[in-house]
């Protein structure tokens, strides 16, 4: 996977994948419409696949009565895959999105309703609170959550700034794009050879690429399993 490699390199690449010349006297503006092309594309590609070599994980302390939380450094709601909560020393997944039902259960505007485990998260998407995130429900002991998450992309400006995906499937899918909008006849090889080596690089990477975590779905293999809160409402005392 060739990752790291500078935008100015990224620019001759697309200038000859889609037919263009690479003379250095083109205007800013050609530059600027590439530079778009090239960002685009890598921003794409980074929110529609989950990327191993991007992978990493952030612990969280939950402390019993807090209920809202800050994102680690470098993680925010659209880098977030999945969380998870350590119960019994196994790490069990948390689900996405607290529900009416949920609330009618624990609210979460009552600091004494308090259980535990956390059994979902949301983002937190107050102006005040814009890279937070809360947990239901309020937590009534200190707990450990785990959150997996993809690192973001590097800025992709300057000539010295670098693709962080792979630079020939960017270059590929945006030189695809380009060729499509001039109606040119080698577009539809172009975009064929762009979903060729993505195809490539999921076989390298073992597939995970091609299951994607999907918001609300079982993405842990837990069967059919019920989980408290989510699939029934436990009662309480």
């Amino acid at each position: 996977m060739a990752v790291g490699v500078q935008l100015s390199e990224l620019l001759d690449q697309l200038k000859f994948e889609s037919g263009q010349s690479a003379n250095v006297a083109h205007g800013v503006s050609y530059r600027d419409a590439l530079v778009y092309f090239l960002q685009r594309t890598q921003n794409e590609l980074w929110t529609q696949h989950v990327w191993p070599h991007l992978s990493y994980r952030s612990t969280v302390d939950i402390n019993a009565g807090q209920a809202e939380y800050n994102y680690p450094a470098g993680v925010d709601f659209e880098s977030v895959r999945r969380l998870s909560i350590l119960v019994g020393g196994e790490w069990m997944p948390v689900e996405f999105a607290i529900t009416d039902d949920m609330l009618a259960l624990y609210d979460l505007d009552d600091t004494t309703q308090r259980s535990s485990p956390v059994r979902a998260w949301e983002h937190n998407g107050a102006e005040s609170a814009n890279n937070q995130f809360r947990i239901w429900p309020r937590p009534d002991v200190a707990q450990k959550l785990r959150i997996h998450s993809q690192r973001k992309l590097g800025p992709l400006v300057q000539n010295t700034d670098t693709c962080t995906l792979d630079s020939t499937l960017i270059v590929l899918f945006a030189a695809a794009e380009i060729l499509a909008d001039r109606k040119s006849e080698a577009a539809p090889l172009k975009l064929q050879k762009a979903k060729d080596h993505m195809r490539m690089l999921k076989s390298r990477q073992n597939g995970l690429k091609s299951t994607p975590f999907q918001v609300g779905a079982d993405n842990y293999g837990g069967g059919n399993r019920l989980r408290p809160g989510l699939d029934y409402i436990p009662q309480k005392g």
